[in-house]
């Protein structure tokens, strides 16, 4: 789902106090139960935006990337070089 906060299942995932997005528990429940999120968008929405900044054998490093798409759709698109790491490794 593009900007919201449910999952498969329809559960919300927003956390009751800010301080729960800090602790490595809220995000291993979180992707344990939701398939996948892409934070501001998908990759096709800013992909035209990204191809003219980007060049396929740039080295793209790719912060937080929980279980949105947008490393696998990089890497569809062309973009090989590409290192991905999250808070939760189950996730890579």
């Amino acid at each position: 789902m593009e900007g919201g906060s449910s999952s498969k299942e329809g559960k919300n995932f927003i956390a009751k106090h800010n301080s729960e997005y800090s602790t490595h528990k809220y995000w291993a429940d979180r992707f344990s139960e939701e398939e996948k999120y892409d934070w501001l968008g998908t990759y096709e929405r800013y992909r035209d935006t990204l191809r003219e900044y980007l060049k396929p054998e740039d080295r793209i490093l790719v912060v937080g990337c929980g279980n949105s798409t947008l490393s696998y759709d990089l890497y569809q698109d062309g973009f090989k070089n590409l290192v991905s790491f999250d808070y939760v490794e189950e996730v890579i």
